[in-house]
């Protein structure tokens, strides 16, 4: 067999090995990676309270990451508890805001307020692997003037009395603002529960210089229940 036949069978020959391991190379990736990547990615919620281990790795094939879907129907305190054998990344997030990101962290035990919605919980090594337990819970908000705010203003003397009123939380079923006489006669009053409910302002701009007034705000809240404001606004000296 002449030389420069010889040479060209063994380059077809390696052209050949080397197109079958790509096929086979490609094949195994279809085989067994694409079905991962295409899986279905549907919404599953997780329960609350949740408490599991996680067993995390960047490896092929492997599970990198861990997330947890959780449906706040309610304005709630999320308590989060979670110890793990190296450190991890922690964000908790929703489509709007990140209310937790913490980086190269063992252990958290944290809690924030969340509003209703989808919250995400995302647990990632901070290196190759993480081994660990999560654990959700939630109880209701403390100190309910953190979130809800009402307060009147009203100038010595002025005929204007403004009242305003905020919900953070946006748990707002309605709220009734009341203005009385000295002699606690109500003398005007108004409900708001539409749209504006967890933030508006509004003024009355009847009051008499000389009059001394109570102004009332009430409010029904699906988390705290009803709340109460109460300011006495004064009216100027009599001549």
């Amino acid at each position: 067999m002449q030389p420069e036949k010889k040479s060209r069978k063994v380059k077809m020959a390696i052209l050949v090995v080397v197109i079958a391991f790509i096929i086979s190379s490609v094949g195994f990736i279809l085989f067994f990676y694409l079905p991962m990547l295409t899986r279905d990615k549907s919404l599953v919620i997780s329960p609350i309270p949740l408490e599991e281990d996680f067993h995390l790795s960047k490896g092929l094939l492997q599970e990198g990451k861990k997330e947890y879907f959780f449906n706040i129907s309610i304005a709630t305190e999320f308590l989060v508890d979670i110890t793990s054998n190296k450190p991890i990344n922690l964000k908790l997030y929703n489509s709007e805001t990140t209310k937790m990101d913490k980086n190269w962290v063992q252990t958290v035990y944290d809690s924030v307020v969340l509003k209703r919605g989808i919250w995400v919980v995302s647990i990632a090594p901070s290196n190759s692997n993480a081994n660990g337990r999560v654990k959700i819970t939630t109880r209701t908000p403390l100190l309910p003037y953190t979130y809800v705010h009402m307060f009147a203003t009203r100038e010595a003397g002025g005929s204007n009395i403004t009242m305003n009123y905020e919900d953070e939380l946006e748990e707002t079923i309605s709220v009734h603002l009341s203005v009385k006489s000295r002699e606690l006669t109500v003398i005007w009053n108004y409900t708001e529960s539409g749209e504006e409910r967890n933030k508006f302002e509004m003024t009355w701009s009847d009051a008499s210089k000389y009059q001394n007034y109570v102004v009332k705000i009430t409010t029904n809240h699906r988390v705290f229940g009803n709340l109460t404001y109460r300011v006495f606004t004064y009216g100027q000296f009599s001549p």
